[in-house]
């Protein structure tokens, strides 16, 4: 730089030798610097520092009235997409990977979610372990976020709106939920899948599996032993009966004498003759009494009602 020159620096600490500028000043080649950043924050140790030819400010180069205007509407912004759920940007304390598309995950948080609300449903005891297991390429980097959601859509239905992706896993751990990563569950053979199994507090285990179809819609695939495949939405009955002969026409017939409209209807069993699982989507929750009457039919091991 030429004699006498004055240099001000607000970009970047490192963009200066400081020692040299130091230097530099003393032997009078430079006429002033102007600091606002340095190579070292707090400059504790900075020989810019106690020299009558430098001005300092603390890194506030940008505290512009232009800037702040622009600070506030970024943080209001990114504050309401997060309370409306739409993106999660620059949050320090959310399970997600920095620099993740929060839009590409959603529906696999999604899934996970309502894979644990259901697993809440069909559970008799409370839950005692949480065992996940995720494959494919799709999931890559997402074991956490997976994780936090399922726990999420365990929780909720016990306490509430209170649970968030933040609390979930701090919640299950004072619940005294232990949770892991399984490897080899039994479960069937998809790309891309999401399962989970839960150990009760009598040693029941239930096992859950899903999917996404055209990556966007959540599927539950697998319930226990019973191959499914349903959307986890709406008003949904879940009715375990005894594989036998006009269980269709019975719970379809009771239905429409109370004026439910069966809108899908979705069974898997283990083998011929045994155990069914049937998950059915209403165009209306069933009434309490309907329900109380299913549950009462020969054919029926248990029915439980759900809202999602």
């Amino acid at each position: 730089m030429k004699p006498g020159a004055r240099l001000i620096n607000t970009a970047h600490g490192h963009a200066l030798d400081e020692a040299a500028v130091a230097q530099a000043l003393k032997e009078g080649h430079l006429g002033g610097v102007a600091v606002d950043v340095y190579a070292e924050e707090p400059p504790y140790n900075s020989p810019l520092i106690g020299l009558t030819n430098v001005i300092h400010t603390p890194h506030i180069g940008d505290n512009t009235v232009e800037a702040r205007e622009d600070l506030s509407c970024q943080i209001v912004g990114q504050i309401l997409d997060a309370l409306h759920g739409v993106d999660y940007r620059n949050i320090v304390n959310m399970p997600f990977l920095p620099g993740v598309d929060f839009e590409s995950i959603r529906p696999y948080l999604t899934l996970a979610e309502r894979i644990g609300h259901l697993l809440h449903v069909l559970a008799r005891y409370p839950v005692r372990r949480v065992a996940v297991e995720y494959r494919g390429e799709e999931m890559n980097g997402l074991t956490k976020p997976l994780t936090v959601a399922l726990l999420k859509g365990l929780l909720t239905p016990v306490l509430g709106d209170t649970v968030t992706y933040v609390n979930a896993p701090m919640l299950a751990a004072e619940r005294g939920i232990q949770v892991t990563q399984a490897k080899g569950l039994k479960t069937v053979a998809y790309t891309n899948l999401v399962s989970a199994q839960v150990t009760l507090e009598d040693g029941e285990d239930i096992v859950m599996a899903g999917t996404l179809l055209d990556h966007k819609e959540p599927h539950i695939v697998q319930i226990n032993k019973y191959r499914l495949d349903f959307v986890p939405e709406g008003n949904l009955l879940l009715m375990g009966s005894y594989d036998k002969p006009g269980v269709i026409g019975r719970v379809g017939t009771l239905l429409a004498e109370n004026n439910v409209n069966i809108a899908s209807w979705h069974t898997g069993r283990a083998e011929p003759g045994g155990h069914t699982l049937t998950v059915l989507t209403l165009d209306q929750p069933l009434p309490e009494p309907v329900l109380e009457e299913l549950q009462q039919q020969d054919f029926v091991r248990h029915a439980h009602m759900i809202e999602i």
